[in-house]
């Protein structure tokens, strides 16, 4: 290993192992019994950028002040959610240990995000140097995907270095699987989805509410050609709008539909892109469409649908949540007050928003 470190040294910033007591004169020897943190005595000075973490996803993805997501580059930890693998669980702890409430440098590559817009980087605490300190202890995997492959030689040697050793997952996990073949993405959902909604709020439900689009495809859509709203079956007494004429939103952007846009301003300080009830001269008003429905739209805490029509009256895209009912869907069980429930992956489209949904406790509109 340390032959390793010192080769990968002549082109990168210097590499040393470190221990809990003083240093001596002579160069430590790793030991595997003796889990030394990577640590970089020149961080890389081009594009680095500071930022707290909020929150701990699982052991390769966190969230960042201001609700951005960051996923560590050139590793595959285990996954804590969905479908549980061995050592995810191991593999949040350590990374909450190693991040979690701490202000971290943040490094880029090549490429800025990848296709769920989260930022690829690469992260340090203090020295550390979080992304090869998780290989090293066996808590993720080297996971190689071009072009970010700056540090991908460091993480290969670390990796067989927990593997020699049966450090983590190597000993943990009795059939590992090894570092995958990164393979093409599948192809994502061509049409609008309903990214984010908010139906318990803090304050007053009818001033405060929103409902989040998300526009996952390559190609610019015309909002004019779609209705929202709540209502569920044509002629019913909720609520069904309709986009203003000449609305668009752009590839891979959001826009949000706030219940008022005033309610809106108030807890985020910003104005939403569109508005159900007009209370801002500002924002651009939603239009009823009574050939739908009669009434106006209200989220029912218990138990609601959000319903995106086509111009033919096709559903394009429908959420619902504890007693709301679509069929062919399966609800959400609900989130708590003040939380939201946001689609994540964001272009994840199964039908089942119990697993196409989590409850997001710092809802996020537009970003």
């Amino acid at each position: 290993m340390l032959l390793a470190l010192l080769a990968f040294s002549k082109q990168s910033p210097s590499l040393d192992w470190v221990s809990a007591g003083p240093k001596t004169q002579e160069t430590p020897t790793p030991a595997h019994s003796l889990l030394l943190p990577v640590i970089l005595r020149d961080w890389p000075s081009d594009g680095r950028t500071y930022a707290l973490v909020t929150w701990v996803a699982d052991g390769d993805t966190v969230q960042i002040e201001g609700g951005q997501w960051v996923r560590y580059i050139g590793i595959d930890a285990p996954e804590l959610f969905e479908v549980p693998e061995c050592y995810g669980p191991e593999a949040y702890q350590k990374n909450r240990e190693l991040v979690e409430n701490r202000v971290v440098a943040l490094e880029r590559d090549v490429v800025e995000t990848d296709r769920y817009g989260r930022l690829l980087r690469y992260v340090y605490v203090n020295e550390c140097f979080v992304n090869a300190e998780l290989v090293r202890l066996g808590c993720a995997r080297a996971m190689p995907i071009e072009p970010n492959q700056r540090y991908q030689e460091l993480f290969a040697a670390l990796e067989e270095e927990a593997r020699q050793a049966g450090r983590g997952l190597w000993t943990a996990c009795v059939t590992p699987t090894p570092s995958p073949t990164p393979t093409p993405p599948p192809p994502g959902p061509t049409h609008l989805l309903i990214s984010e909604v908010f139906y318990d709020t803090p304050g007053t439900d009818s001033e405060e509410e929103w409902i989040e689009l998300y526009n996952p495809t390559d190609s610019t859509v015309g909002l004019w050609l779609y209705r929202l709203g709540d209502e569920e079956t044509k002629g019913g007494t909720e609520g069904m709008y309709q986009f203003p004429d000449g609305a668009v939103i752009g590839p891979g952007a959001r826009i949000v539909v706030a219940r008022k846009a005033t309610g809106f301003c108030t807890l985020y300080g910003f104005n939403p892109d569109f508005e159900f009830v007009d209370s801002d001269d500002a924002v651009p008003n939603m239009s009823r469409c009574l050939a739908w429905a009669s009434g106006t739209l209200g989220l029912r805490n218990e138990g609601d649908e959000i319903i995106l029509l086509d111009r033919s009256d096709a559903a394009v895209d429908v959420v619902t949540y504890e007693e709301g009912h679509w069929p062919g869907h399966v609800p959400h069980p609900g989130v708590e007050t003040g939380h939201s429930l946001e689609r994540w992956p964001p272009d994840r489209d199964t039908n089942d928003c119990g697993q196409d949904f989590r409850d997001q406790p710092n809802p996020n509109p537009g970003g």
